[in-house]
């Protein structure tokens, strides 16, 4: 709890907040004397609560409230004044002044005025749990609108967790007795708003967290400190971009921007994208990740950074594969590393039902339609002799698969032919089709005319 005590005579301020500690001896408590003070102290911090004395040098008590009132709506604002006067009482009670207090207070009345305090308190948390969940998924969805909230002394965190098990530990609210926060779960990360005005409370939540069960492998990412909820879009974008390079300087850290070293792009958006397929059973996406790593890493054999780093990368690896690994860069191949992936990868085509691994086989034609694309290629991909895989593609989709190659290639053809200049023999090329005439033949099937004809047609109808 932070309360505000404002008044110039010394030895009243000194007397209540002797007897606030007390009370609670874990209040955090700041003196001001004038009304100036007071306004500088309530625009540079937040407050729970705020004493003001009504006669004071400068501005007076009721006016300072006045001016700061409507920007610090979760502070409960507390007047003081040895005067009993009606005409005081009613001019705190327009402003909406949480109460009129005379002086000397009495503890009795403190009590009273705490719980209340600490009951405003908890009513507030709830109100801004829930205005901090609408500015994160502003943010998260990239929309600007934010509800115009003071975040002084809050920090945006990327928890990153690495298997995806702990994810369902991190709810809502489970460390609010440490110190206040909101998150949210996006996929395999939680986007913590995390309230502290001293950098060791981070390192405190940190050792809560492993400390939990099922969050024994993560890491933070941690933004500079944030004034104000327009702040955290910037912020997000820059932890999000960090986070990748956890895979060479090692997960299960506290990492900043001035902390972490940036290391090989290539191999640490490689690692996240493999990782990122295989929790979501998207085995196309994996299969083709993992060659292109495994090929990368043979490339760069002589690289000194990698081979420095090489065991951070293998332990990132191993903990969604559950595999310990060893990656040596120093030799000539991979093949421990190659034949781990590949078992992951046939275990992972092993759990995906007919249905999804036909929207995959879809999906892998419409981005690798260029390709030598056959029925007997994919069924080696995907685990399905070339005569089971038609038969089930037709009773899946109603079409003949060799027919969908067809009609992918012809789309992105067509959509060539009409928004560039290049050559229909160029075209064909690029769709896929080595022959002209054979691309020919078929576009006029689908068409009624030649794709020259085509071009022509369309772009005299369109002018």
């Amino acid at each position: 709890m932070r309360i505000l005590i404002t008044d110039d005579e010394f030895f009243v301020r000194k007397n209540l907040a002797m007897m606030l500690l007390k009370i609670d001896p874990l209040i955090d408590i700041k003196e001001v004397s004038d009304g100036d003070e007071f306004l500088n102290a309530m625009n540079g911090q937040t407050f729970d609560a705020a004493f003001v004395d009504i006669k004071m040098p400068g501005i007076n008590g009721i006016d300072a409230i006045k001016k700061i009132k409507e920007s610090c709506s979760r502070t409960l604002f507390f007047i003081l004044s040895g005067y009993s006067e009606f005409s005081y009482a009613r001019q705190a009670l327009q402003i909406g002044i949480a109460d009129y207090l005379l002086k000397p207070v009495d503890y009795k009345t403190l009590n009273s005025v705490l719980e209340r305090i600490n009951l405003q308190i908890v009513e507030n948390n709830i109100k801004t749990q829930d205005e901090l969940k609408l500015i994160l998924h502003h943010m998260i969805n990239n929309l600007s609108s934010f509800p115009r909230i003071k975040l002084l002394g809050s920090f945006l965190i990327l928890v990153q967790l690495e298997d995806g098990i702990g994810k369902g530990v991190l709810k809502d609210g489970i460390f609010s007795d440490l110190i206040f926060f909101v998150s949210t779960t996006i996929k395999q990360k939680t986007i913590t708003l995390f309230f502290s005005d001293k950098a060791s409370d981070i390192q405190s939540l940190y050792r809560s967290l492993l400390a939990t069960d099922g969050l024994e492998n993560l890491s933070l990412f941690v933004s500079s400190q944030i004034n104000a909820a327009s702040e955290l879009s910037q912020q997000y974008r820059s932890l999000v971009s960090l986070e990748k390079y956890r895979v060479l300087n090692g997960i299960g850290h506290v990492y900043t921007s001035g902390n972490l070293s940036q290391g090989n792009e290539t191999v640490c958006s490689l690692c996240c994208a493999l990782q990122l397929a295989y929790l979501e059973k998207n085995y196309i996406e994996y299969h083709t990740i993992s060659n292109s790593l495994i090929l990368y890493l043979k490339k760069s054999r002589d690289n000194s950074e990698l081979k420095t780093r090489q065991t951070n990368l293998a332990a990132f690896l191993s903990t969604f594969l559950s595999e310990h690994l060893s990656i040596n860069i120093n030799e000539d191949g991979f093949d421990e590393l190659k034949k781990v992936l590949d078992e992951r990868g046939l275990e992972l085509l092993g759990d995906i039902d007919s249905n999804t691994k036909i929207l995959q086989i879809e999906n892998y034609i419409k981005n690798h339609f260029a390709e030598e694309l056959s029925v007997s290629m994919l069924g080696d991909l995907f685990g399905f002799s070339p005569n089971y895989l038609s038969t089930l593609f037709f009773n899946e989709t109603g079409e003949k698969i060799s027919n969908y190659i067809s009609s992918i290639r012809l789309a992105n053809a067509r959509k060539l032919i009409l928004e560039t200049t290049l050559s229909i023999k160029e075209v064909a090329s690029i769709t896929g089709y080595h022959s002209q005439s054979y691309f020919n033949k078929l576009f006029i099937e689908a068409e009624g005319y030649t794709p020259a004809k085509y071009r022509q047609n369309t772009m005299k109808s369109m002018a």
